[in-house]
C-alpha cells in the first residue's frame, strides 16, 4: 500500500516566512473528480522526485470561474476571480503550474485584467522544462514501442499555441507518436469546452466526443494521451462507446506508472492508491460503506470549514439555473446538423 502524500500549503510556507518555487493549482477536477485526482497525485510525485519546492492553496483555492464565464454568468466569474486574485496576491504568488488547461487559460489570460498577473504553466510545459534542466529523467519502460496519439486540449493548443511541450515529453518514452487526422492547429474539441461538460446535450446527429474518439481510434493507437482532465473523461467515454476499452487506454501525460517509490517521472499510466491531504475528503460523506459516525464527522467538518467543492457546485447551480445539487457527471455536447 502506498504511503500518504503530504504536500505543503501556501499558508504553511507563509507561517515560516518562506516562498515556494511554484504554486500548484489543482482546479476543481483535479481536486474532486476521482480520475483527475490520480493525475494530481501523480504530478505531485513528479514534483517531489524533481525536488521542486511547491505548495498548494488547499481549502483557500476556489473555482477559477471558467464555467461561470463560459455559461454567461459574468458577475459570478468576477466574484470568484477577484476572490482568487486577492488570495494569490496576498501570498505574493508569481508562478503557477496547473494540470487543467481551462484553469491555465483563465489564470494566464483573464486574471491580469482583474489585477492578477502571474507566470502560468501547463503541467506538460513544466515537466518538459524539468527534463531539459536535468532535474528528472525519463525511461520508456512499458511504453517503448507503443503507438501513442495525443489529443490537443483546446485551451492549451488553439487557445494558447502550445503544441510541442506534450509531444516532446511523449517522445522521451521511446514510443511511436502518431497524429490524428485533425491535430494541432486543426484539432477538434473533445466536447467539454465552453461549460458543455455540465449541461444537457444540444440537438444534433453526433456527439462531439464520439466524433473525436473515432478520429483517435482511426490512428490505431495503443494509448490516447490527453493533457486535460475534461478531455480525459470525454475521450474515455468515447472509447467505451466503440467498445475499445480493452484495446485502447486513455491516459494523461502527467501520470506516472507506479504507485510509489521511484517513478518514470512522467509516464502516462495507471492508478495511484496513495491519499493526498489537502483538506477534508468531499466524497467521504457519500460513501455508504462508511460508518454513520464517519459521515456525521465529515458533515460537521464541512459545515465548519466550507470546501471549495461547495462553492463550485453553487457556481454551477447559479450559472446553469439548475435546481438542487448540480451534476457531477458530464453532459456531452453534440455536433449540430
Amino acid at each position: 500500500m502506498s504511503e500518504p502524500i503530504n504536500i505543503p500549503t501556501m499558508a504553511g510556507f507563509a507561517a515560516k516566512g518562506e516562498v515556494p518555487e511554484v504554486l500548484f493549482w489543482l482546479g476543481c477536477m483535479g481536486a474532486f473528480d476521482d480520475r483527475a485526482r490520480k493525475i494530481t497525485k501523480a504530478f505531485v510525485r513528479i514534483l517531489n522526485a524533481a525536488k521542486v519546492k511547491f505548495a498548494v492553496l488547499g481549502q483557500e483555492e476556489s473555482c477559477t470561474g471558467d464555467p461561470a464565464r463560459r455559461a454567461g454568468n459574468e458577475f459570478l466569474f468576477q466574484m470568484q476571480a477577484l476572490q482568487n486574485v486577492t488570495t494569490l496576491n496576498g501570498y505574493g504568488v508569481k508562478r503557477i503550474v496547473t494540470a487543467c488547461p481551462h484553469c491555465f487559460n483563465t489564470l494566464k489570460n483573464e486574471y491580469p485584467a482583474l489585477g492578477g498577473s502571474y507566470e502560468v504553466l501547463h503541467h506538460t510545459q513544466f515537466i518538459n522544462t524539468l527534463i531539459k534542466e536535468g532535474r528528472i529523467k525519463i525511461e520508456g519502460g512499458s511504453f517503448a514501442g507503443k503507438r501513442i496519439t495525443f489529443h490537443d486540449p483546446c485551451y492549451l493548443g488553439r487557445g494558447n499555441g502550445e503544441y510541442e511541450a506534450p509531444r516532446e515529453v511523449l517522445l522521451k518514452l521511446d514510443a511511436a507518436l502518431v497524429e490524428m487526422k485533425r491535430s494541432k492547429q486543426n484539432g477538434l474539441c473533445c466536447g467539454a469546452g465552453g461549460a458543455q461538460m455540465f449541461k444537457e446535450a444540444e440537438p444534433g446527429n453526433k456527439e462531439v466526443n464520439i466524433e473525436r474518439s473515432e478520429e483517435a481510434l482511426a490512428a490505431s493507437p495503443d494509448i490516447i494521451a490527453a493533457g486535460c482532465p475534461f478531455c480525459n473523461t470525454m475521450l474515455t467515454d468515447g472509447v467505451k462507446h466503440f467498445n475499445k476499452e480493452g484495446e485502447v487506454v486513455v491516459k494523461d501525460v502527467g501520470v506516472d506508472r507506479r504507485g510509489g517509490g521511484s517513478v518514470d517521472r512522467t509516464g502516462i499510466s495507471s492508478v495511484l492508491h496513495s491519499r493526498i491531504y489537502i483538506g477534508a475528503d468531499p466524497f467521504r460523506h457519500r460513501n455508504r460503506k462508511k460508518k454513520r459516525h464517519h459521515e456525521r464527522a465529515s458533515d460537521e467538518h464541512r459545515s465548519t470549514f466550507p470546501h471549495p467543492h461547495d462553492r463550485y457546485h453553487a457556481c454551477l447551480r447559479a450559472c446553469m439555473g439548475v435546481q438542487g445539487r448540480a451534476r457531477t457527471q458530464p453532459r456531452r455536447a453534440e455536433i449540430g446538423t
